[in-house]
Order: C-alpha cells, then structure tokens, then sequence
C-alpha cells in the first residue's frame, strides 16, 4: 500500500478535495477521530492537540511526478489543517513527519525534575519482563528509549538505531543497567534484581523534567506507561511525583505521604484501604489514581521522609531517609 497520512489539529477545518492525477486512482474516507492511543507515540509527543487524521491511498505505485503531486497536495492540507503529513511506502514505513503547525518546545528550561517510578515483589524482575519493558517504552514512549547503557552510572555504550537485539542482550544479562534516555528525558535506572536482602525489592525509576508533566500528550503517555509497567511487574506501588518525595530506591518503607500527579496502588496495598472510590479499578486488581483525587490510606501504611533530610545528595541512602511504616505486607518483599 502507497498512501500519505495527513493529521490534523484544527477540528473545525475542512480537508481539501483529493488531486486528480492522470492514470491513477485516488481514495480516502476523510478524516477520521483519533485518540491518543492511535497516535504514533513520537508524533503525539512532539505535535500537541491532535484530532483526526485523513489517509490518502494511491494505487498503482506512483512514480516521481506523482509522488511529488500527492505530496503538494498533503502539504496544502496539512496546512489547512494545522497540523503534519507523512508518507507511508510498505514495507518500509514511514519517511517522516512534516510539520505545518508549531510544535512542542521540549528544551529544558530548569532542573526541576520529576520521577517515574514502581515497586514490586523481587520475583517478578525477570528476563521476559525487562524485555516487555523495553517494548512498553518503544510503542508508548519512545523518547525514553536508550542514548546510552551500561552497568555503571554515568552510562558509555552508544545505542545505535540498529542495535536493538544487542541492547536486549545487554538487558537481559546485566544485574543493574542505567541508561541515557533521548532529549527531554533525562534517565532510566532499572533495579529489579535486589538478590535476598531484607527490606529491598524490585524497583524501577524513570527521571524527566518536571514541566513535561504540564503538557496533557506526555501526561497521558506516563500514565500509560506507568499502568502498563504496573501490569507487566505487578507493582504493589507506582507513582509519578516531584523531586524526591518517593522513596527513591529499592529499600521500600512504605507508601510515600505525597502521592504525585499519578498513583498505581497495587492489590497488596488495596486490601489494607478501605476507601478507593475515587480511583479507576485496573484489570489485575490494581487502582489508578490522579491528582486531584486520592485514596484516604491509614497512617500506619504510610512513610514519610525523616527529619534533616536535604536530598540524595545529603549522605543518607533511600533506606535511612525515610521512616517504615507500621504496616509493609510480607509480599512485597516475596514472602507470603
């Protein structure tokens, strides 16, 4: 199939007629409501306030002089649109977006920093599941993907676009990889192998720049990812948050007394809070929350950050900074 896929932006435009050109036919069925979750990830992300999207089929294959008719005429409506354009060769793919509207600004402005991150059972960081995690991050957010890996914090293999396969290699065999993330993220660190050792569990933290969170395609694309890494580790807690009001490490002391802008509270943690109505009942008997609303949880499941604590950088580890609840089920740390 030849085709070029026009999104737009505007709803209240009208797409151009379709061209005619000789010895070819031309056919769509207009434009058609998207919602984010048929947005390719990267031009959702990086175009803001897409509604609908028109695919314009060419049969037989065009030649130059078609193709570069079909491509004034995407342009013309991409603008009409306000919005972008790409052209679309099986089995090749996509040659790209061209924007006709203002896109994104995604330079980093502050330090402000914002942190993904989930808790789980030690026997779920498994071989398979790092795999679906990384399949997770590449169909919904893609700018989370690799600039960077390795064992060590700061990272110094180069991830090229063609070395996927080794990248999965290097994730399935490394005890505690870290990657660079690509621009505006910043970074992944990946700790879901914390051995036997009382008090730490699987833990998975994603840091990006706070402003992000602001922008509602990127606050949707988080809340997608964090309820599917939620599902594919079955965290007991999962949380979108500033700074460093989380726990911050695999040593887990409880649900933290800030919450974030998004919440996964995992069925462990569910049975022990009665009041849950304002929250979106997951699949695996987990629930999602966002600000503004909230569970109201029992001061005993709580752990709060402890006196005199200045930051990560203060000389305390994430296993002295807070305080541990009276309540931790035995299960998130594996035991039954």
């Amino acid at each position: 199939m030849n085709c070029i896929r026009i999104w737009a932006c505007n709803a209240d435009a009208e797409a151009p007629d379709l061209p005619r050109i000789t010895g070819y036919e031309i056919k769509s069925e207009g434009l058609v409501p998207v919602t984010h979750e048929d947005i390719p990830a990267e031009l959702c992300l990086t175009l803001t306030g897409i509604c609908s999207c028109m695919t314009v089929s060419v049969e037989p294959k065009p030649d130059s002089a078609a193709m570069t008719a079909l491509q004034k005429f995407a342009l013309r409506a991409a603008g009409i649109l306000e919005g972008a354009y790409e052209t679309v060769n099986d089995p090749s793919g996509s040659s790209g977006y061209v924007f006709c509207a203002q896109t994104n600004d995604l330079t980093v402005r502050t330090y402000d920093r914002k942190y993904l991150s989930l808790w789980f059972a030690p026997a779920n960081g498994t071989a398979e599941n790092r795999k679906l995690l990384y399949e997770a991050i590449e169909k919904i957010l893609p700018f989370a993907l690799p600039s960077k890996y390795g064992d060590e914090n700061p990272p110094d293999t180069e991830f090229s676009e063609d070395g996927r396969e080794k990248f999965l290699s290097f994730l399935e065999k490394s005890e505690k990889p870290v990657w660079f993330c690509r621009r505006p993220l910043c970074q992944l660190i990946l700790r879901d192998r914390p051995g036997d050792v009382q008090g730490r569990c699987g833990y998975i933290s994603l840091e990006l720049p706070a402003f992000l969170d602001s922008i509602p395609e990127w606050h949707e694309a988080f809340r997608r990812l964090l309820v599917r890494l939620s599902e594919i580790y079955s965290a007991f807690f999962a949380q979108l948050t500033a700074g460093e009001c989380g726990v911050v490490s695999w040593w887990w002391r409880g649900i933290p007394y800030e919450l974030g802008s998004i919440c996964v509270i995992g069925k462990e943690y569910c049975e022990l809070i009665d009041d849950k109505s304002m929250g979106t009942s997951l699949p695996d008997g987990s629930v999602l929350f966002e600000e503004p609303d909230g569970p109201t949880i029992d001061k005993k499941l709580l752990s709060k950050k402890k006196k005199g604590f200045l930051g990560i950088g203060s000389g305390k580890t994430g296993r002295e900074a807070y305080t541990t609840a009276a309540t931790i089920p035995g299960s998130c740390f594996g035991k039954r």
